[in-house]
């Protein structure tokens, strides 16, 4: 069923197109929403806080069709904490003002994290009496949390409430991956409320000419090495520093490895200046998806890395993903999730045998490297191929967006004919903002937390992912999605307003 007269505003952020380096996944679930008749609002930032600094007066809109993209002006922070919190301050503000001034939507959408932009979508759905649905793609704050970003008990506590209470108001919860639902389920979230629709494999990034890798390995004089590949986001809780350390262990082993560095973060300094003193480590930068395609086709083993927090256990990373959408064979420290679908897929190897034996990352790392580096180029790429015919079997990105769509459909739909439920209001956000703060008064957040975290518990975790893989039948080969022109090229009909 199409809808076709539907309006949905979307508050995101740290929205980026393909044309901006970062996550495509809301690139793929606007264009699947399109695909069907939908008319959406999103009011995003100029990009993410990884990119450089926006000049803090402009506000950009730019229209293709049923789609319109509210670029906030705002504060914006790269590297540092007070920035950034400032930032998220800053664009809920802008938002809240921005969308009360749009034509009624029929449903509102929000994702978190950053988990602050739930707060100007939450009131909007009070205020015009609207459906919500709630986008989980990190646990905050529990991971800032577990990670020692946020130290104070108070902010913990806040950041909780909201997280409880959205979920709460939310007549629907999406989660990015299935480990995160024991945690909702913990919180008192109905189950019939939860629904996974992973990322998943982007085939798009498959379509690359040989002749393109072969140019741009020549390009960055890689002709003749082995090349390890991280395309992703260079923050603390990569274990970038162990990746640099293995770096050097493996160049002593074998010249030929390479360590090629794609993406921004916090730690990216570190890598720019292991880069400048030795020939085998390369820092990028950032690259738009829309010219990531030539290095994932021109690489020889692609990296995964997560540093060992109970919480990161149930996280899919997308980077993983994308390599098994260009047939890369993957080289995983990560454990978890991202090792049940290494199993599963045949695609590489994964670290968790040998942390089992008490090996340390940097020891992994390097030795998994050299002996990757050592098989011939078929057995590479027969582990890079069987991975990619798994993901786009299993976890078909396009399909998975569709899956989306057709959801938030039954979500209007139910929306416009359901009488079981009284409409969303002022009254279901103060019941739910009181819940919240029951939630994190008793104890329930904190016991949210611990059903994920506990020994027990990560097993329980990690067997939810098999579960759910196995919950679904062999997904259809889809067709790639129409992604809009507004979403895939850098120069776009736009107006440009200074008066936000």
């Amino acid at each position: 069923m199409e809808i076709g007269i539907a309006r949905l505003i979307w508050i995101h952020q740290n929205f980026v197109s393909r044309n901006q380096a970062g996550n495509s996944r809301p690139v793929l679930l606007l264009s699947a929403l399109l695909e069907r008749g939908w008319s959406i609002d999103l009011i995003c930032g100029h990009g993410s806080y990884l990119d450089s600094d926006i000049e803090p007066s402009r506000y950009l809109t730019e229209t293709e069709g049923n789609l319109r993209i509210h670029r906030l002006g705002m504060t914006r922070g790269k590297y540092g904490h007070h920035r950034r919190k400032a930032s998220y301050v800053d664009f809920s503000r802008k938002a809240l003002g921005l969308a009360l001034r749009l034509e009624h939507p029929d449903l509102i959408y929000c994702s978190s994290p950053p988990l602050p932009q739930v707060l100007p979508a939450l009131f909007l759905a009070a205020y015009r009496h609207l459906p919500l649905v709630f986008e989980v793609r990190d646990l905050w704050p529990a991971m800032l949390v577990e990670i020692g970003m946020v130290k104070s008990s108070i902010l913990d506590g806040l950041l909780s409430v909201l997280e409880a209470s959205v979920a709460r108001f939310a007549d629907r919860c999406l989660m990015v991956s299935p480990g995160f639902t024991r945690y909702f389920e913990a919180l008192g979230v109905p189950k019939c409320k939860i629904e996974v629709i992973p990322t998943g494999s982007d085939s798009a990034l498959a379509d690359c000419p040989p002749e393109l890798a072969r140019s741009w390995r020549s390009a960055n004089d890689l002709d003749g090495n082995i090349v390890v590949l991280y395309a992703g986001s260079l923050n603390e809780y990569y274990g970038i520093e162990d990746v640099l350390r293995a770096a050097d262990r493996a160049h002593g082993r074998d010249p030929r490895i390479v360590w090629v560095f794609c993406g921004d973060g916090r730690e990216r300094p570190r890598v720019t200046a292991a880069a400048r003193k030795k020939s085998y480590v390369r820092d990028l930068g950032p690259i738009p998806k829309t010219a990531l395609a030539p290095l994932l086709k021109g690489a020889d083993i692609a990296l995964v890395t997560l540093s060992d927090y109970p919480l990161f256990r149930s996280v899919l990373p997308g980077k993983l993903f994308d390599y098994m959408a260009a047939g890369l064979p993957v080289l995983s420290c990560a454990s978890g999730h991202s090792e049940e679908i290494l199993t599963r897929s045949g695609a590489g190897w994964s670290c968790e045998a040998q942390a089992s034996l008490g090996d340390t990352p940097t020891r992994f790392l390097a030795g998994a490297a050299v002996e990757m580096a050592a098989l011939s180029h078929e057995e590479r790429r027969a582990m890079g191929e069987a991975g990619q015919k798994w993901a786009a079997a299993w976890m078909n990105a396009h399909q998975l967006a569709r899956d989306w769509a057709v959801g938030l459909d039954q979500t209007f739909i139910d929306s416009q004919t359901s009488e079981r439920r009284p409409k969303p209001g002022l009254r279901r956000l103060l019941r739910s903002l009181l819940g919240g703060v029951a939630d994190v008064a008793l104890g329930r957040s904190r016991g949210a937390r611990e059903a994920i975290s506990r020994p027990e518990a990560q097993l329980q975790s990690a067997d939810s992912l098999g579960e759910w893989l196995d919950s679904r039948s062999e997904a259809p080969v889809a067709y790639l999605l129409d992604v809009p022109l507004i979403l895939s090229e850098s120069s776009v009909d736009a107006s440009d307003h200074r008066s936000m």
